[in-house]
């Protein structure tokens, strides 16, 4: 049986793109840490990750989603944060703010989760992925450097949240089966 290595997401535009592009530059010359970064085109925001799902399932996991409803809301970049597995960085991000983002992801985790396909256990925490770290030999170096990196404002509107599924041809690529727009 084919298993597709799926999650739900919100695409960025470009001038958050843009920014992602500033920052993993700075990242990048400050030699502080080995990464993988995400390219332009990988660039969203996870609303909810489902991992390897049988393909029969695809169809279930459509009708689904096409049954949440939201409204038209705005996202608003607000720093650089990172989280901490075993004492290490493990990946850098950008935090985001917006109390329907949340509550987006609440109710689609909550819908998957009533019918089996989410099973994370962790709290969900809004962001985009700037690096997937390594290595870091100066880890409170890295720490004073993300303090100092200023983030231009940001804020967009999310009209639109899409099923996709994670594909490794030569590079990794992220590719959609289903989009839902929201009612406003």
């Amino acid at each position: 049986m084919q298993k597709n290595k799926l999650f739900i997401a919100i695409d960025v535009p470009p001038d958050v793109q843009d920014e992602v592009e500033r920052l993993q530059q700075l990242l990048k010359e400050s030699h502080l840490i080995h990464a993988r970064y995400p390219s332009r085109k990988q660039v969203h925001i996870t609303l909810a990750f489902l991992g390897f799902v049988n393909a029969n399932h695809i169809p279930k996991i459509k009708e689904l989603l096409a049954h949440i409803t939201w409204q038209l809301f705005t996202i608003s970049l607000c720093g650089i944060n990172y989280f901490i597995k075993h004492e290490q960085i493990t990946v850098i991000y950008l935090s985001l703010h917006s109390e329907e983002l949340l509550a987006l992801a609440n109710r689609i985790q909550n819908k998957l989760r009533h019918h089996n396909f989410y099973t994370e256990t962790h709290v969900y925490i809004p962001h985009i992925t700037l690096a997937r770290v390594e290595k870091t030999p100066r880890p409170d170096q890295l720490k004073d450097f993300l303090k100092t990196c200023a983030i231009k404002s940001c804020a967009f509107d999310v009209s639109q949240i899409s099923l996709k599924e994670s594909c490794k041809d030569i590079t990794l690529v992220h590719k959609i089966i289903f989009t839902v727009s929201s009612t406003s």
